[in-house]
């Protein structure tokens, strides 16, 4: 096994591991190669997205929301072009389509881009909506951000630092390095349980001051509820301000202040003058340049120099070494430790209270999801289904996994039980049927009617995290 695992050791881990629902359930816009294609056509029924296909190359299409505050003649200022790390541009436009009403921003996500394609490739797609939306709609770079999740994190800081004329971007739950050489504002979310928290932590304190701001929140490797994804609205609304008096710019630095303000009380009735200096290091670079940061800048000055404060960085700094330790310690147990060992230390982190384990477990994920991926791939049968029941040990209802039991069985030829597999899998919310379809160990298996009933078998939801 040994031999496999030195040829991934150069293998960065795919930054997403679990399966996500992708039926698409738009409606199809039909457009033309012009440039004069009427708004309306992008106007959506009310609580609907719409499907829009590039004229130039109908495989690559994105979904598309433009806001009801919008009316048939005009288009929104600002747009955000997502990136989800399974191609399923409509989950992050129809999750925060009605923080677009409230925000006035139009939203659009690609269909195409996705984990286990080529970086750059991925990055094509996003410049391709990019052009498209310049050509049909007119919008120019400079009011359009791009935002991502896990892999699409990547994808998106990729393409925004080979493309000066971006100026904004959201990024969560991955990172790539930073090297961008023009200027570029950078908005990273990062959930307390998610896997790569350190990470982002340490990307975030790359970023130089004034171009960059993390927002720390209790959450795990997933797109960010409307909650908490609601600052990036309000920061991306305070990037496109030209005019600071108008009225509408006034009631949501009023709202933003009102919510910021409420999160740092709350932070220092329970003690927490860690995350109460986020708060205040938050307002001071969101509102930079609409409003007065004085306050919060002072206010974060006086947290920094109590003794609470130190303690508490210090206490984060030092766990934070610790879990980069374990995780190395965990790459290592990857290539000489035997399943009864991995029991045993699953079973630990499951049972412990401690973030820092949770994170460990989506890291034990995450590195299987990877290496039983890569083994399939080159026919390493007995090593995938090594890695695969690790898998299942730290992510018992994760949907990727169970995928690819059903494919190792069949590569065993052993129909029953990969059938038995692919059945959990629906009944966790798997969707992907277009990858079984497309998966040659599956051909037998998609001989038997019971895989039929498992494609038309409704979504339980489960399988989105």
């Amino acid at each position: 096994m040994t031999r496999y695992l030195l040829a991934f050791s150069a293998v960065l881990f795919t930054a997403c591991s679990n399966n996500t629902n992708t039926t698409e359930s738009a409606t199809t816009v039909t457009t033309s190669a012009t440039n004069q294609t009427p708004i309306a056509d992008y106007h959506a029924p009310i609580d609907s997205v719409v499907r829009v296909q590039l004229p130039s190359d109908t495989s690559q299409s994105y979904a598309m929301y433009i806001p009801h505050t919008s009316d048939s003649a005009g288009i929104p200022r600002t747009i955000i072009v997502f990136a989800d790390p399974h191609g399923a541009g409509w989950l992050p436009v129809e999750k925060y389509r009605k923080l677009a009403d409230r925000f006035g921003i139009a939203l659009a996500g690609s269909n195409n881009s996705r984990n286990g394609l080529d970086g750059a490739q991925c990055a094509g797609y996003i410049g391709n909506i990019i052009a498209d939306l310049h050509t049909r709609l007119h919008y120019d770079e400079g009011n359009i951000c791009l935002a991502g999740f896990s892999g699409g994190a990547k994808v998106i800081l990729q393409e925004a630092f080979n493309n000066s004329n971006i100026n904004n971007v959201i990024y969560a739950g991955a990172t790539i390095p930073l090297q961008t050489s023009h200027p570029i504002d950078l908005l990273g979310f990062a959930g307390t349980s998610d896997m790569n928290y350190s990470d982002l932590l340490t990307f975030a304190n790359t970023v130089p001051a004034g171009s960059g701001t993390l927002v720390e929140f209790d959450g795990k490797h997933e797109w960010p509820d409307t909650k908490v994804y609601q600052k990036a609205f309000y920061w991306l609304t305070f990037r496109q301000v030209k005019d600071t008096a108008s009225a509408k710019v006034k009631i949501s630095i009023k709202a933003y202040e009102t919510e910021i303000a409420t999160e740092a009380a709350s932070a220092i009735r329970g003690n927490n003058a860690v995350e109460a200096y986020q708060k205040y290091e938050e307002a001071a670079a969101f509102l930079n340049g609409v409003a007065a940061i004085t306050t919060y800048q002072q206010k974060a000055a006086e947290l920094a120099a109590t003794d609470l404060y130190k303690k508490e960085a210090a206490q984060k700094s030092d766990m934070l070494k610790s879990e980069t330790n374990q995780k190395q310690i965990l790459m290592q147990a990857f290539q000489n430790q035997d399943i009864p060992w991995w029991r045993n230390t699953i079973s630990h982190l499951r049972t412990s209270a401690y973030p820092t384990d949770k994170r460990l477990l989506g890291f034990i994920s995450l590195g299987c999801y990877s290496y039983t991926s890569q083994c399939i791939a080159r026919g390493a049968v007995a090593n995938a289904d090594h890695f695969a029941t690790i898998y299942e040990l730290a992510d018992p209802d994760n949907t990727d996994q169970l995928y690819f039991h059903a494919v190792i069985a069949a590569r065993q030829n052993d129909n029953v039980k990969a059938l038995k597999y692919l059945q959990k899998a629906a009944d966790k919310g798997f969707t992907d049927w277009g990858k079984a379809d497309a998966e040659p160990a599956l051909a037998t298996v998609r001989g038997q009617g019971s895989f039929s009933r498992l494609q038309t078998q409704p979504s339980s939801g489960k399988g989105s995290r």
